[in-house]
């Protein structure tokens, strides 16, 4: 069990859960990762945790289609704006909360964490717009969802797949009212990694927001913004900020272990619907016009009804042959030695220096001489 802890957890928490007996609580494994820790005075091993999880539990006759419709989608230029790539999540979003209905999705706390959190306010829904490529604190976001979806009110839950398959996995029965969106991602940083980042390239306390992919101009994947309490607004990407080029390819070091294995992030998805950017349609002029387009995939029946939702809010919507090769679809271990050697000078050498170590393939070495010699 400590070994799926620290080497395969997706960090779900569908485990956490249904403990039956709080046995469980959140801890941070050898590469700075939210993992479940067990009391062992607690546990009576009962393997509830076990029987849930959804790594060890892959359910072998999903029944979403593996070949999915794709669809481009671009929202208005304001809601693009506000989006990182064509705005599909706050067409569908708004819908839900117009109706009375709860979005859950990923937050930033102020300490610039990310966590899983549900709204019911239009107003709220920037605290879940944009990118955060940050692990999730997921809490007891399961059992909240649980609560509310039992009211009958529209519910629509956003997160990676193995989020949606660790909702699915806790769930007691089918509900009508429940939606689900999984995400075309890539990878995830450590929370640990990420604020070690901001202690050593900026003075955290003096940092008002942290924004991945900004838009200043138009869309792409390596601009992000930090705006200072002093006004101040730095624009970083891959050439001149550590964390974009420890993302960047060819490298991508900081992806986490459980990423490059990940048997979620593949067909059949786990969602009703999947979204992300649309990268694949670069250079045609009629679905790219600079500012962001998104891509959806419907996944089942029920996902007709979220893209009809976004099909009736979109500026442009259009049927096309597929995602191509989209990153967010993989099926290969891409964990290497290089992913290896930067997880570990990061225990010793911080951030910065383990990624100038990794990236020009610098080692500190030593000569041991006999005296005289």
């Amino acid at each position: 069990m400590s070994y799926m802890m620290d080497k395969l957890c997706s960090g779900c928490w569908a485990c956490i859960n249904v403990c039956p007996n709080n046995a469980l609580s959140v801890a941070t494994n050898s590469d700075g990762f939210y993992v479940p820790k067990a009391d062992k005075e607690k546990c009576n091993s009962c393997n509830a945790c076990m029987r849930i999880c959804p790594v060890l539990n892959p359910n072998t006759k999903y029944p979403n289609n593996p070949n999915p419709a794709c669809y481009a989608i671009m929202a208005d230029d304001d809601i693009r704006y506000k989006s990182s790539s064509g705005g599909a999540f706050s067409l569908i979003a708004m819908d839900f909360l117009e109706r009375g209905g709860r979005v859950c999705g990923a937050a930033w706390n102020e300490d610039f964490t990310v966590s899983h959190i549900i709204i019911d306010k239009v107003e709220d829904l920037p605290k879940l717009q944009k990118s955060k490529y940050i692990q999730s604190f997921m809490g007891d976001i399961y059992k909240q969802t649980i609560s509310f979806l039992d009211d009958g009110k529209p519910f629509l839950f956003v997160g990676c797949p193995c989020q949606i398959a660790g909702l699915y996995s806790v769930l007691p029965r089918t509900y009508e009212n429940l939606w689900t969106i999984d995400l075309l991602c890539g990878l995830i940083e450590s929370p640990k990694r990420f604020k070690k980042y901001l202690e050593e390239n900026f003075d955290e306390e003096n940092i008002v927001s942290y924004q991945f992919r900004s838009k200043p101009f138009g869309w792409r994947p390596d601009m992000n913004e930090i705006k200072m309490k002093n006004g101040q607004v730095l624009l970083k990407d891959k050439t001149n900020d550590p964390f974009l080029a420890s993302h960047a390819a060819p490298s991508r070091l900081t992806r986490s272990r459980f990423c490059c294995t990940c048997r979620f992030s593949r067909y059949p998805r786990q969602g009703d619907i999947t979204i992300g950017d649309f990268w694949r349609i670069k250079g045609d002029e009629s679905l790219d016009d600079g500012k962001g387009t998104s891509a959806l995939l419907v996944n089942n029946v029920r996902g007709i009804e979220l893209k009809d939702i976004a099909e009736s809010r979109a500026v442009l919507f259009k049927e096309t042959p597929g995602l191509g090769r989209n990153g967010g679809i993989r099926t290969k271990n891409l964990w290497t030695i290089f992913n290896e050697r930067f997880f570990e000078l990061f225990k010793h050498l911080g951030f910065n220096k383990a990624l100038d170590f990794s990236l020009n393939e610098k080692y500190d070495i030593g000569f041991l001489c006999e005296a005289g010699a």
